[in-house]
């Protein structure tokens, strides 16, 4: 006997899209917020600095695809 039904469960794909974004702007923030509490001295200036302007640009590089 062969089926020919097909049955599928639909994902709501605004809520799951607005659940994403969400998500990755709070991973941004504590990526900031972790290397902000990582610069204790000015010497560390040189490691932490690159890592915020990365992540400011992943931030836009996401949120300027939509």
């Amino acid at each position: 006997m062969k089926r020919t039904h097909i049955s599928f469960i639909p994902s709501p794909q605004d809520f799951l899209i607005e659940r994403q974004g969400a998500f990755i702007m709070l991973m941004l923030g504590e990526c900031i917020l972790s290397l902000v509490d990582v610069a204790y001295s000015f010497s560390q200036i040189g490691i932490v600095f690159p890592g915020i302007v990365l992540v400011t640009w992943l931030f836009f590089l996401k949120f300027e695809s939509e």
